[in-house]
């Protein structure tokens, strides 16, 4: 079980660069699973995980030699670029998946199973804070960062108004489709024959911790 902690953040230093510097005293998870046998391919990336009362606070860190990135519009269809996701569910209802590509362009849905989705409402989806950053020195590889602050209202098929001392499932993910070296990386591992992120039933824990 991931515990996430509660950012300790005055009210004054919620711009995104404080929290992203806050999170980077968190200890990175590594997306380690995948279907290698099929995509070899396995970029460096992993994530940190926190909260505050309004909001889920998530960070995720990837190295790759290429970067794709040419979705802007809210649902556009962004796991065919390098692409970080977050699947969440807080009950057995349904789960959303938050998708989002190095810009910060998210896809945002709601449903039972990878069949039974609704998207949701760009307007909606624009209540999420995205702060990227990206860097490339030589011909080494591309590192990139993106945190993201995602307001407890977004879940709109749930009334949360907080997560403090709450247990959910989650999973979290890497892809590229369309990459020069199309890969798909996990947190928990997905037993499927091929990749197949909408498996609900793999999801692990994430316990958000009190506020102290």
């Amino acid at each position: 079980m991931l515990q996430a902690p509660f950012l300790p953040l005055s009210d004054a230093a919620l711009a995104l660069p404080d929290v992203a510097a806050q999170l980077d005293q968190l200890t990175p998870q590594p997306l380690t699973h995948g279907w290698f046998d099929r995509y070899p391919y396995r970029p460096d990336v992993a994530f940190v995980i926190a909260h505050r009362e309004e909001a889920i606070y998530v960070k995720f860190y990837a190295s790759e030699p290429y970067v794709l990135a040419r979705f802007h519009a809210p649902n556009d269809p962004v796991y065919r670029d390098s692409c970080v996701e977050f699947f969440v569910a807080f009950d057995n209802a349904g789960y959303y998946n938050l998708e989002f590509n190095c810009l910060g362009t998210c896809l945002m849905q709601y449903g039972k199973d990878i069949t039974h989705r609704e998207s949701i409402d760009p307007a909606i989806i624009r209540q999420i804070k995205t702060y990227a950053a990206l860097q490339q020195e030589g011909v080494g590889p591309c590192r990139w960062e993106l945190t993201l602050a995602i307001p407890l209202t977004v879940f709109k098929h749930h009334r949360l108004a907080s997560v403090a001392e709450r247990t959910i499932r989650a999973n979290f993910q890497k892809c590229g489709d369309d990459t020069l070296q199309p890969h798909f990386l996990t947190w928990q591992k997905i037993e499927t024959p091929g990749p197949d992120f909408h498996q609900p039933r793999f999801f692990g824990e994430v316990t958000f911790l009190p506020r102290p």
